[in-house]
């Protein structure tokens, strides 16, 4: 049904019309998601942590040396530390539509009025390099039976979750406030304990030398904001379920014009036989 190139994403109604009326999409803090307390977890104490703990003690006497239960609880502040800089949003990535991420997602069967917006990954990768040119990723999570001994622990997940076959945009703030400190203040980012000695320009090798403008961000609250984006471009299609309400179809649709798209939404039975 779908090419590879296109990203879904489920959602009830009332959020879908706030994506737009936000022009722009929602990422979330990773460590803000209940369903899945692990998310963006390590192993904060594992072969390489244990190695630079032997090297560093080794460096000072015996009186100054901390003890290993000490270091990890360092390791796993600096795990929470990092989490607490790094937001994501997720899409599905499949050549059909999905019944499972409609019922899950778009709480279908609690509500009709559901929608799916459909994007062309390339599109939006352009749009992400744009006015993102540091701190993000886009790729597929790879599913694993142990995610917490990962080496990359933001795009891994437990096996369980497999069937949302996820599609994942992470933006860490950490390092795009290492470029420009007034994106998202309301976020009271802790300073950058870097000193930048010569006068070496750090950001000559990214686009628009690192820097990400602040206007682009929008806080919601401490556990997320919204990314401005162009949804006139990168919108290919909106779908709803068939039975989804008169009212609700024609509220979105009129939302739509007041903000000068053409595209409008189309329904579709959910009982297809192109639905995986």
């Amino acid at each position: 049904m779908f090419s590879r190139h296109i990203l879904q994403r489920y959602m009830p109604g009332d959020r879908a019309l706030q994506v737009i009326k936000d022009d722009g999409f929602y990422f979330r803090r990773i460590d803000g998601y209940p369903e899945d307390p692990t998310e963006g977890d390590r192993e904060f104490y594992g072969q390489q942590e244990q190695h630079i703990f032997d090297t560093l003690n080794q460096r000072f006497p015996v009186v100054s040396r901390i003890t290993e239960k000490e270091a990890q609880q360092l390791s796993c502040n600096e795990m929470h530390r990092e989490k607490q800089s790094l937001y994501i949003q997720s899409w599905y990535w499949d050549d059909r539509m999905s019944q499972s991420m409609w019922d899950n997602y778009g709480k279908f069967t609690t509500s009709p009025d559901c929608v799916l917006f459909i994007v062309d990954y390339l599109k939006l990768r352009a749009f992400l390099h744009r006015v993102l040119p540091v701190g993000y990723r886009a790729s597929p999570i790879q599913y694993v039976q142990d995610k917490r001994v990962q080496w990359d622990a933001v795009n891994t997940k437990h096996q369980k979750f497999e069937p949302e076959h996820e599609f994942r945009i992470s933006i860490n703030v950490g390092e795009l406030i290492f470029f420009n400190d007034k994106i998202l203040p309301e976020l009271t980012w802790p300073p950058r304990h870097i000193e930048v000695h010569g006068k070496e320009n750090l950001g000559q090798n990214y686009h628009n030398n690192g820097v990400a403008c602040e206007d682009d961000f929008k806080f919601v609250d401490e556990f997320g904001f919204i990314l401005k984006a162009p949804l006139l471009e990168l919108l290919e299609a909106i779908f709803l379920p068939s039975s989804a309400s008169t009212e609700f179809g024609e509220s979105l649709d009129e939302l739509l014009t007041s903000k000068g798209y053409v595209i409008r939404c189309c329904r579709v039975k959910l009982d297809a036989a192109d639905l995986s």
